[in-house]
């Protein structure tokens, strides 16, 4: 609920301070909040975590969808976005089955473990992409 009340205010964000620095505060944030969740104590600790996770999550979601029309050549964006929205329905249900499998290990708090875990994945990823040089149709480069 959180991530679709704040996805207005979200696109200013990314218009006034672009979209890659958007990004990386989404989920740096992301990742970050989720490694609080290990400290919860209460339902009250747990549900300031989760507005907390909500808020970042609106950030990477105004940021998705206009990097990849900036970094996919308009010919091929369908694929793509075919791809991502796969690896979304994928990939919640996946986290789900292994935060559960965790449950008994860490209790509700595998659900932020899994989730900081997930994040540190997505910047490791987001750094090794950054390190590449995009080719745009019109001949410029992109990194």
């Amino acid at each position: 609920m959180t991530t679709g009340v704040l996805l207005v205010p979200a696109g200013p964000l990314v218009t006034r301070h672009g979209q890659h620095p958007v990004l990386l505060v989404g989920i740096a944030g992301t990742a970050v909040t989720a490694l609080g969740g290990l400290a919860v104590q209460n339902v009250a600790q747990t549900v300031i975590v989760a507005v907390g996770a909500g808020a970042y999550n609106a950030a990477i979601t105004e940021t998705d969808w206009p990097l990849l029309s900036e970094l996919v050549p308009p010919g091929e964006r369908g694929p793509f976005a075919g791809l991502k929205t796969a690896c979304e329905s994928a990939a919640i249900p996946a986290l789900v089955v292994v935060s559960s499998a965790l449950l008994h290990v860490w209790g509700y708090r595998a659900i932020f473990v899994v989730l900081s875990l997930g994040s540190l994945a997505a910047l490791l990823l987001l750094r090794s992409l950054s390190a590449t040089t995009v080719r745009r149709p019109d001949g410029a480069t992109a990194p």
